[in-house]
């Protein structure tokens, strides 16, 4: 399973989001790239399983504070490992050994197994790496995500760092905002389960239609926004049969 090439001959990543949360994912390597990727991932909920000889003092540490949602096993990667991913007992599988060769066979025996992989950045471009995991930053039910498709990390980074500059705490605003409309929104379909769906879909059209909503997101006015969201809530109410 390679990555499909764009028009310039080098592989397309489409950035999507996936639930990792209580998922096995299998980290080979003990390293700085390692450790980086397991704090990722233990910080969206997954089950990570670390295997490499040698392990930073850090990655033990995570072991410890994350019980058993982190395993490390400090040994060379066996034959059972890698029937393990043969037989996709593993969501995801990120090789950073440190060692381009065995990463390389890793990320070719995964795709083939269809496991989806991914490599360090200086081997991402010309391997089979079927994912790769952009610079994040997490603000609650808000993640921003960059990625130059593995050209360039450090750009990535250097690029999410000028979303952030130039957001400022308006970010931690969004955040407030998304999180009370969620919540209404979970609430409209409590009062309204096993009732009018029609009604349901008719709210949630008016509000992804409404130009006055839209203004006042953009305005940051997130207090009038949501009394445009009760108002359109209440306004079909009265001409349906809820």
């Amino acid at each position: 399973m390679s990555p499909v090439l764009n028009p310039s001959g080098t592989p397309g990543y489409l950035p999507i989001s996936i639930k990792v949360s209580g998922c096995p994912v299998l980290v080979l390597g003990g390293g700085r790239a390692a450790l980086s990727q397991v704090r990722l991932l233990t910080d969206f909920g997954a089950r990570v399983d670390v295997i490499a000889p040698q392990v930073v003092s850090e990655l033990m540490e995570l072991a410890v504070t994350h019980g058993h949602r982190v395993s490390i096993q400090q040994r060379p990667l066996s034959r059972s490992d890698e029937e393990s991913i043969a037989r996709r007992q593993y969501m995801l599988v990120l090789a950073c050994t440190g060692d381009s060769e065995q990463d390389k066979h890793i990320a070719r025996l995964a795709s083939e197994s269809g496991v989806l992989v991914s490599l360090p950045e200086n081997l991402e471009v010309a391997s089979p790496a079927s994912f790769i995991v952009p610079a994040i930053r997490k603000r609650g039910h808000v993640k921003i995500a960059v990625s130059t498709d593995g050209l360039s990390a450090a750009l990535s980074r250097a690029l999410l760092e000028r979303i952030e500059t130039s957001l400022g705490s308006k970010i931690d605003k969004y955040v407030l905002f998304l999180e009370a409309l969620r919540e209404r929104l979970l609430k409209l379909d409590t009062e309204l389960k096993g009732k009018n769906d029609e009604s349901r879909q008719q709210i949630l059209r008016r509000l992804s239609e409404s130009e006055e909503l839209n203004l006042a997101f953009q305005r940051e006015n997130f207090e009038e926004a949501l009394q445009l969201l009760e108002r359109v809530i209440a306004e079909v109410k009265e001409t349906s049969t809820i």
